[in-house]
């Protein structure tokens, strides 16, 4: 996008000025509308610049510079010709999004394992997981479109004494276990609920429920063999969500895979490094910040971040990774906290690149099945409403599968409302809000995006000319050029996500994209126009669509043709 443009800019200055760096990433789209200007700024110029020189060097037929003083520097505002960033722009947005883009070229490129969703599987994949999937999602794409490798992974848990308990009610067969693979979510989580509570009323059930833990945590070879089975039905519904959500897995590791035998060289480790004191009733204690957190009880068995530890050390070795973000909601905090401290003190390779990417909770989430909220019920529910709401609507029209249509349509609009908060804060959920086909909802996205399609389709156009053909001086107007310089952001919008790692900067950028839309598709008509002018008009809509695409991508959206 404007990379092309800041490097221009920043090679300029440093032929006039040798000992001034200007990072072509420092120097930033001006939003101004109405002005018919395109207009670049570069913020702290240092004092001993002198402005003559500046304004004289960067005085020719590509720019005009002036400087102006602020607190304790200078600003530099490059106002650079109209018709050449068009140019340069249109061929830049045409078809190769980010393929030499300058200004990604300045971030150092990591290895990032990153770790999200993580359900347990004897409970929902309730609304909590869906923030985590999502935001890990957008997470991924984003880190990847900026040139790291990522490793996304699915940290499933299977252990601890719930499962026992688990195990055991499946024992009871309540239901059969080959039905178990029909809905193994909803029936493992049926199953829990009236084991649990069998155990909490018959110490001889919770007995055998620890029992049966103790022989999947030493290995019991048939005992292994019926909790694999049951993973992999559970993987298999797990997968099928996803891809609704267009989300899929590089790994999924389970927290049964450090068990017990595993863990023993972990308490070694930490034990010779001083880390592990000894407690009166036998635990191992670890001192975070002057306080004890048990890393083994004192039968010996381990807790969840005990295991935390085990998996971190392991996912350094296997995917020699530089960078590790954990995906978890705001509640886990002080868990966080403690496992980096310890890959601190046990001098992890990464361990300094180690951040829990944190998320406030969704308040007031309910659908029509009942109190528990299982993640299918609410996607389904959005279709559900989203084909009512359809079916209203006198605009509707697709050649498309109708079912298909208001699934995508549905799961655009639950996923931009959560990713248009900010990340940390809780929020309210409410149906009539997120599904409204008015205001800045995914509907907007989708209905924008849709239409700049049919334009392309039905403009008249026969075939687009290569952009270096396109007559640019057909773009002069206040609402092509408020397009031309949004577009101009893109880069520095996904530059700012990255640094923030926060998706609703994106969102508002989208929305902000599709306002720009709607207000030049009213006044910059294509069909029945000059050859010359429909082209440059249509080839501008469609870097617009092109640009709206890859951001919905980038969120985790598929971009509809037709709705």
């Amino acid at each position: 996008m404007a990379n092309r443009f800041r490097t221009e800019i920043s090679n300029i200055i440093k032929k006039i000025f040798p000992s001034w760096e200007i990072p072509a990433y420092n120097i930033k789209v001006i939003r101004e509308r109405n002005s018919g200007r395109i207009c670049f700024k570069l913020d702290e110029v240092p004092l001993n610049i002198k402005s003559i020189e500046v304004e004289n060097g960067l005085s020719s037929d590509f720019c005009k510079a002036k400087l102006t003083p602020e607190k304790n520097s200078l600003s530099c505002e490059v106002v650079v010709d109209k018709k050449w960033i068009v140019r340069h722009l249109l061929e830049e947005l045409e078809d190769k999004l980010f393929q030499d883009s300058r200004l990604f070229s300045v971030i150092e490129k990591q290895r990032v394992v990153i770790d999200y969703s993580s359900p347990n599987i004897a409970k929902p994949f309730h609304v909590g997981h869906l923030r985590s999937s999502i935001i890990g999602n957008f997470l991924k794409k984003l880190l990847e479109t900026v040139g790291h490798q990522t490793v996304g992974l699915n940290y499933l848990g299977d252990w601890g004494t719930q499962f026992g308990i688990l195990k055991h009610g499946l024992d009871q067969k309540w239901i059969p276990f080959d039905d178990i693979q029909s809905s193994p979510i909803r029936k493992l989580f049926e199953i829990y609920v009236k084991a649990n509570i069998q155990a909490k009323e018959d110490p001889v059930f919770m007995e055998k429920s620890l029992e049966k833990f103790r022989f999947l945590e030493n290995g019991d070879e048939n005992t292994v063999k019926d909790w694999s089975i049951i993973k992999d039905y559970t993987v298999a519904e797990l997968q099928r969500i996803y891809a609704r959500l267009n989300i899929k897995f590089d790994v999924y590791d389970w927290e049964s895979m450090y068990g017990r035998k595993r863990i023993q060289s972990i308490v070694d480790l930490l034990t010779s490094k001083g880390l592990l004191t000894p407690s009166p009733e036998g635990k191992l204690i670890y001192k975070f910040k002057e306080r004890p957190i048990t890393l083994v009880k004192s039968d010996g068995t381990t807790l969840y971040l005990t295991r935390d530890i085990a998996a971190a050390l392991d996912r350094r070795e296997r995917f020699q990774a530089d960078c590790f973000l954990y995906v978890v909601d705001n509640a886990q905090s002080d868990h966080f906290q403690a496992l980096f401290s310890i890959m601190k003190d046990v001098k992890m390779e990464g361990a300094t690149h180690m951040k829990h990417v944190k998320f406030g909770r969704i308040q007031g989430m309910s659908t029509r099945k009942g109190n528990v909220v299982f993640l299918d019920d609410v996607l389904d529910e959005a279709k559900e409403r989203m084909a009512q709401q359809r079916k209203r609507s006198v605009t509707t029209r697709t050649t498309l599968n109708e079912d298909y249509v208001n699934d995508v349509l549905g799961i655009s609009a639950v996923l931009v409302n959560d990713l248009k908060q900010r990340r940390q804060k809780d929020y309210v959920f409410n149906w009539e809000k997120i599904l409204a086909s008015q205001g800045d909802t995914g509907v907007k996205l989708q209905y924008t995006h849709s239409r700049l399609c049919s334009l392309e389709k039905k403009s008249g156009v026969a075939s687009i000319p290569p952009s270096s053909e396109i007559n640019v001086s057909c773009l002069i107007e206040e609402e092509a050029i408020n397009l031309v310089r949004h577009l101009l952001r893109f880069e520095e919008i996904i530059l700012r996500c990255h640094d923030e790692l926060e998706p609703c900067i994106l969102v508002a950028y989208l929305f902000q994209l599709c306002n720009f839309v709607s207000v030049a598709l009213r006044a910059l008509q294509v069909k029945s126009q000059p050859a010359n002018v429909a082209e440059a008009r249509l080839l501008l809509f469609i870097c617009a669509k092109n640009v709206l695409a890859e951001g919905m991508r980038i969120l985790g959206l598929t971009p509809l043709e037709e709705m």
